[in-house]
């Protein structure tokens, strides 16, 4: 992959948050990272961002709302929207539709997989 794209993790567990930044390293992308939702919203504020990977089980903010504070933020103030993907060890069935509803593009389970993960970001250059 060639070109860079702005990538923003929110994960409060610090292994994994180390695993899945040096899995966006390896494909040649530095993510900012956040450990919870006040941090995310934030670097939101600051930044655009391309791509935004939430842990669903984050302490302080849920994903429903964090992401709908994101692309009510982004709505405003941005000229267009990140694409967000939640990540989970829970049952995905459970928490995908409800993530789709408030704008999410798609649900992971953990351990994220290095291949769907270049392929998502491949296909996100593309569209942008």
């Amino acid at each position: 992959m060639k070109e860079r794209i702005k990538i923003l993790l929110v994960e409060d567990e610090p292994m994994i948050m180390k695993i899945n930044q040096m899995i966006f390293e390896r494909l040649g992308h530095t993510p900012y990272c956040a450990t919870n939702g006040h941090e995310a919203l934030a670097l939101v504020e600051d930044h655009f961002f391309d791509i935004i990977f939430v842990d669903i089980g984050l302490p302080d903010i849920d994903r429903i709302t964090l992401v709908s504070k994101i692309k009510k933020y982004e709505r405003r103030y941005n000229p267009r929207e990140s694409k967000i993907y939640a990540f989970t060890a829970y049952d995905l069935q459970n928490v995908k539709q409800r993530g789709l509803d408030v704008g999410m593009n798609g649900v992971f389970n953990k351990p994220m997989l290095i291949g769907s993960i270049e392929q998502l970001l491949e296909h996100v250059i593309k569209v942008y």
